[in-house]
């Protein structure tokens, strides 16, 4: 744990700190409420229910010249809550994830009073703590091979922006990703697909 977050600060000043002296930086701040689903290749017959989840997410953006496209780059923290019941068993899964993703914003309404801001990107998660319920029992997700290592998320949302003044702007979002563990070399495989509603606020540093 000390390693990951050793690895995450020093990140962070890269990634945050040293842009940061550019004109056109924005910081942002948002909610988010998560709507997931696992998929588990060796148990295609359990129906998996979603349970309401959250996060938050913070950093940096900044304009691509006069392109209309923005660069992003946040650190993350989402929970994620799935349950499952069959015939003789019910099963809970409660995970939560740091992440560090980068994306690409477009602006396809440039000066509009609102701004549609589509975007791509990727993030790159590790599991912070998990338990997985069954029945009775409480398994350490840490601990199993399906969940250990890095993740990878492809992203795709929508942001919808309103300016509040020259300095803040307000923001709604909708977030679809689909994440999978690349470190994990068995057999049993493993994914997380979510729908994330977010709410954030925006800073300006011109």
């Amino acid at each position: 744990m000390k390693s990951l977050l050793s690895y995450t600060f020093r990140v962070f000043i890269f990634c945050f700190l040293v842009p940061s002296l550019v004109q056109g930086q924005k910081i942002f701040l948002n909610g988010q409420f998560n709507n997931a689903t696992f998929a588990y290749n060796s148990n295609s017959n359990l129906n998996f229910k979603s349970i309401p989840s959250y996060g938050f997410s913070f950093g940096l953006s900044k304009s691509i010249g006069k392109s209309g496209f923005d660069y992003l780059v946040g650190i993350g923290i989402n929970n994620y809550k799935v349950s499952s019941e069959t015939e003789f068993n019910r099963y809970s899964w409660n995970a939560t994830f740091c992440g560090i993703s980068n994306s690409i914003v477009y602006d396809i309404f440039k000066g509009a009073k609102f701004k549609f801001k589509p975007y791509v990107g990727v993030s790159l998660l590790y599991l912070l703590n998990g338990e997985q319920i069954i029945n009775q029992s409480t398994f350490n997700l840490k601990s199993q091979s399906e969940f250990k290592g890095f993740w990878l998320q492809p992203i795709f949302g929508l942001i919808i922006e309103k300016k509040i003044n020259d300095f803040t702007d307000f923001n709604l979002g909708v977030e679809y990703s689909v994440a999978r563990n690349f470190s994990n070399k068995t057999q049993e495989k493993v994914g997380i697909n979510n729908i994330q509603l977010r709410a954030g606020i925006q800073f300006n540093l011109k």
